[in-house]
């Protein structure tokens, strides 16, 4: 059982794979979960029937606070805001956030990509700021049902000036109490957990190219881990 001093009243802003997935754990590690996603009708899906997980993860919920506006969501101040919205989606989500900002909230990137933690550093401030580097893919096999590809624990987290450790690792804790291994990290590890992110996506992504085989599929070809382990190595060095 979780004590509810141990639990955290967290917003998921983006309801694709990564954000679902998130939820999900997150609200069954016993926090107080909103959700929200731009598309009106993945919402009225997700009210209705809630979030299920399958493939690799076999789980389900559903979700009390819905909402379809960045702001919306802000205006309950919850004490973290996880972004997972695509990269180019940013931008327009932080001005909303802005607008109801309660100078308390903590707000998380768990997007890929070099330095997209910056948009929130830029408006937030470095003491607010974290970022996740994730393990694990899905895709969509309906608006609210994710089939879970993989999930090669763990997953990182860190605090952008590692002032916030201890929120930090109390957050890695949540998702790791509940089989979704998490690890906290300081900011420098943090950097090259993210290289090794970056280069794994593009190589995987040239591979998926050439052979038209999913990153599932490619994973499971024998002698594939250590041909990308391989090309990890030569590219940090």
């Amino acid at each position: 059982m979780i004590a509810a001093e141990d639990t955290l009243k967290v917003g998921v802003i983006g309801m694709g794979p990564v954000g679902q997935i998130l939820a999900v754990h997150l609200k069954e590690a016993g926090c107080d979960v909103a959700v929200c996603d731009r598309d009106k009708d993945k919402m009225s899906l997700i009210r209705k029937d809630g979030v299920r997980l399958e493939g690799k993860i076999k789980k389900a919920t559903h979700f009390n606070c819905a909402y379809t506006s960045a702001r919306e969501l802000a205006a309950q101040n919850p004490d973290l805001i996880i972004l997972a919205v695509k990269v180019h989606h940013s931008d327009s989500v932080i001005e909303e956030l802005l607008e109801v900002d309660n100078k308390t909230m903590r707000l998380m990137c768990a997007q890929n990509g070099i330095d997209v933690e910056e948009k929130l550093v830029e408006s937030f401030g470095e003491q607010r700021s974290f970022r996740m580097v994730l393990n694990f893919a899905g895709n969509l096999m309906a608006p609210n049902v994710v089939n879970v590809t993989f999930f090669n624990a763990p997953n990182y987290v860190a605090s952008i000036d590692d002032s916030q450790e201890i929120f930090s690792s109390r957050f890695a804790g949540l998702l790791s109490k509940v089989n979704l291994d998490t690890v906290m990290v300081n900011s420098f590890s943090l950097v090259s957990k993210v290289w090794e992110k970056t280069i794994l996506n593009s190589s995987l992504s040239a591979l998926c190219g050439i052979s038209k085989l999913t990153v599932r599929e490619i994973m499971e070809q024998p002698g594939m881990a250590e041909i990308i382990e391989q090309v990890i190595e030569e590219a940090f060095n």
